[in-house]
């Protein structure tokens, strides 16, 4: 699975993670997987980054459309959230100021 792969890779080189919340539900998807369980595979603790931003269909394929993130997305770092603890959490956002403002917001009272 793709996951041992990343895992290999950061504990060949001992670096840390930057986890991209999107990029992570994409190949979740690719695969087939519960994005749940594409976490579960990887080395969580090594997280020091995470970028969250909303995914969107197009094609009937997932895609990180850098959209406004819905209740799932914040369900979802919510999860993760409990079981790593990043130095840095950054919304990739660059749209309306009013959603921007909600959502920054919201990650506040989350994190």
């Amino acid at each position: 699975i793709e996951t041992k792969n990343i895992t290999r890779i950061l504990e060949d080189t001992d670096a840390d993670f930057l986890l991209d919340m999107a990029h992570a539900q994409v190949a979740a998807s690719v695969l087939e997987l519960d994005v749940r369980h594409y976490l579960d595979g990887l080395p969580l603790q090594k997280v020091r980054q995470i970028h969250v931003s909303g995914v969107r269909q197009k094609g009937g394929a997932l895609y990180d459309a850098h959209e406004e993130l819905q209740d799932e997305d914040y369900r979802l770092l919510r999860w993760v959230l409990k079981r790593c603890y990043p130095e840095v959490v950054t919304l990739e956002y660059f749209r309306e100021k009013d959603s921007l403002e909600r959502q920054l917001k919201c990650l506040q009272e989350l994190i």
